[in-house]
């Protein structure tokens, strides 16, 4: 889901239907928790964690980095959203 919203921010932001779709592809196709590499996504957690569901207290967490980020980077192109 998050993939797709990125390419759909891409796109509203530049209207480049290339470019989104490049950056959907290579973040879908690379991000895989499955690749033990250094540039995939979620390098915070260990090989073994998948695709778990955060729990209550890492939710927590990640929504104030994520709103102390934003806060502090007003010009930030695509916001996530967990709606």
């Amino acid at each position: 889901m998050a993939d797709l919203e990125l390419k759909n921010c891409v796109f509203d932001k530049t209207q480049n239907q290339v470019l989104a779709s490049l950056m959907y592809e290579g973040v879908h196709a690379g991000g895989s928790p499955y690749f033990y590499n250094w540039y995939r996504w979620g390098y915070g957690w260990g090989y073994e964690r998948k695709y778990q569901a955060l729990t209550p207290t890492e939710g927590a967490l990640a929504e104030g980095l994520l709103e102390d980020y934003f806060s502090s980077s007003p010009n930030a192109v695509c916001r996530y959203t967990s709606d």
